[in-house]
């Protein structure tokens, strides 16, 4: 399933909001002073919720499985919301996870969910998981290891942040503006009406994670939703605003990008003029509904459909535009 966004940013889900939707504002442009206030809010002893370091699997960083020999203009990093609450960052299940794609000759950016019921062999267990458990056994390494291995990527950067660090975002930008079903205000607890309605942290958070209503791509296409709201609003915020959330914004999550590499990256969504791409994965007719050990729900579905449709996804846009 593709979807095309006409926002010119990037709509990276529940991190990348976070790193980077704060700052892509036209005509902004990150200075000596940003960059120092972005350095010193990535360094792990700035963050709030402190960091998780401990797993059950000792996943190497040296060792991800990244593939080699794929094109280079391609930037491609994994983004993750995990469920943990009260918890350290990188602690607990991907509740979100997806890849943010980047071609710094084309500028076009793109971005792939994975439902997080997939089950996948875990990398240095092989054992039979839901790829959400992948954070949990060996955090942010082990994770980036297994999508590479899914997709035959070269992911080696990734960003993260947990329930209550999103919730907390939300209400420092003061709510965000959502329209929402009568199932939805139901489960959220607000009153139903046709119009908009101000979400505070907490509200925005249980919209984000519905699934009673349907499934777990329905889930996807609500935090979809919510992704784009909390764009457009920062689009709308003064600079000044923006640049006071940025610090406190940046001390939520975890990554292992540099400053230099955030700045970077910022400067490429801001050359961006074409909207940003979006794919579900699994996708339609190469999955089915299953049971793990009787018991846990899962998406048993076709690898290699998976990873066909990926990187015809990938190479799609930059192939037609090659024939032109």
């Amino acid at each position: 399933m593709k979807r095309k966004t006409w926002l010119l940013i990037l709509p990276a889900a529940l991190i990348a909001a976070v790193m980077w939707f704060l700052v892509l504002r036209p005509g902004f442009a990150p200075g000596p002073l940003d960059r120092a206030a972005i350095d010193r809010a990535l360094a792990d002893d700035a963050k709030k919720h402190g960091v998780e370091t401990e797993f059950r699997i000792d996943a190497d960083e040296q060792n991800l499985s990244a593939r080699e020999g794929l094109d280079e203009n391609w930037t491609h990093i994994l983004l993750m919301g995990t469920d943990g609450l009260y918890t350290r960052l990188n602690d607990g299940r991907s509740d979100s996870m997806l890849v943010a794609s980047l071609n710094k000759t084309t500028k076009e950016i793109k971005l792939t969910s994975l439902v997080r019921d997939m089950l996948i062999t875990l990398p240095d267990s092989r054992s039979e998981q839901r790829i959400n458990t992948a954070n949990a056994f060996g955090g942010p390494y082990l994770a980036v290891k297994t999508v590479n291995e899914l997709l035959e990527l070269n992911i080696t950067r990734y960003c993260s942040i947990n329930f209550t660090g999103f919730s907390e975002l939300i209400d420092l930008m003061g709510g965000v503006e959502m329209t929402l079903s009568q199932g939805e205000a139901r489960i959220v607890g607000v009153p139903y009406q046709e119009e908009p309605q101000r979400l505070n942290g907490g509200q925005a958070l249980t919209y984000a994670r519905i699934r009673k209503l349907d499934n777990n791509f329905g889930r996807n296409e609500r935090q979809r939703k919510l992704l784009e709201a909390l764009l457009q609003k920062a689009l709308r915020m003064k600079p000044e605003e923006l640049l006071k959330l940025v610090p406190e914004a940046l001390k939520l999550i975890s990554t292992n990008l540099t400053g230099s590499e955030v700045v970077s990256l910022l400067q490429q969504v801001l050359a961006n003029k074409t909207g940003v791409d979006m794919l579900s994965l699994p996708p339609d007719k190469a999955y089915h509904y299953g049971q793990q050990n009787g018991t846990a729900s899962v998406i048993i579905f076709n690898e290699e459909k998976t990873r066909r449709a990926f990187w015809d996804f990938i190479e799609g846009t930059a192939a037609e535009e090659s024939q032109n």
